[in-house]
């Protein structure tokens, strides 16, 4: 018998009013991963693919089907259990990085900590040990307008990973970086889903990258195809 599935979407629709008009973002998605695996999302834009990123990360809610994380049914959740949910069990990894300028990259790295009721001190010991482990210890005072892109990524996924969240989503990580910076972006994503009870999803037109995935599913017109 099949182990069931961590995460599991069975039949997601979402549709977006615009003009007056409908626009089927997502329709009949059905898509499944299991612990240790990296799997990739690709397709044209437009085709759905960080519609539904967000419809997993709890931040989108889906017009019909249901989405199961870890025995988590987002559907069947409320707004405030979902974020406590997200809060402790996802982290994110952006192109864009989402660094606050304003904050030292510790002090942005142990944002999840925070958020999760650590005590300061004890945040801000583990962001040091977070930046450590993708080499920028040294960088722990800095600000991020001083960092190159490859090592505001490295600090993104030091955040991303300090509290040991279960879903790794990542949306464009390496779009915005030259190849080695990518590739070590990428040794470090895939040294995170080697651990027991972990998952990544990464959204990407990158096809350097592809050799990571374990599975690579193809969306287009709001379905995988």
């Amino acid at each position: 018998m099949d182990k069931k599935p961590d995460i599991l979407v069975e039949g997601v629709s979402k549709v977006f009013k615009q003009g007056g008009e409908e626009l089927h973002v997502l329709s009949d998605v059905h898509f499944h991963a299991h612990s240790g695996e990296l799997v990739m999302i690709v397709g044209p834009s437009g085709s759905g693919k960080t519609t539904l990123l967000s419809a997993l990360a709890g931040t989108l809610t889906v017009d019909k089907g249901a989405i199961c994380l870890f025995d988590f049914e987002l559907h069947r959740k409320s707004p405030k259990e979902i974020v406590d949910f997200r809060r402790h069990k996802v982290g994110f990894i952006f192109q864009q990085f989402n660094l606050i300028p304003s904050l030292t990259c510790g002090e942005n790295v142990a944002i999840p900590l925070l958020l999760n009721e650590y005590s300061h001190a004890d945040a801000l010991k583990a962001a040091f040990k977070s930046l450590e482990e993708v080499g920028l210890a040294s960088k722990f005072d800095t600000f991020p307008r001083d960092l190159s892109g490859g090592q505001q990524q490295k600090v993104t996924i030091a955040r991303a990973l300090i509290h040991q969240p279960k879903l790794i989503i990542c949306d464009e990580p390496t779009a915005a970086l030259d190849s080695d910076s990518g590739f070590k972006v990428m040794d470090l994503i895939q040294q995170h889903v080697k651990m027991p009870g972990r998952v990544v999803i990464i959204v990407t037109h990158d096809n350097r990258i592809f050799k990571y995935a374990d599975r690579i599913e193809k969306m287009n017109d709001g379905k995988i195809v």
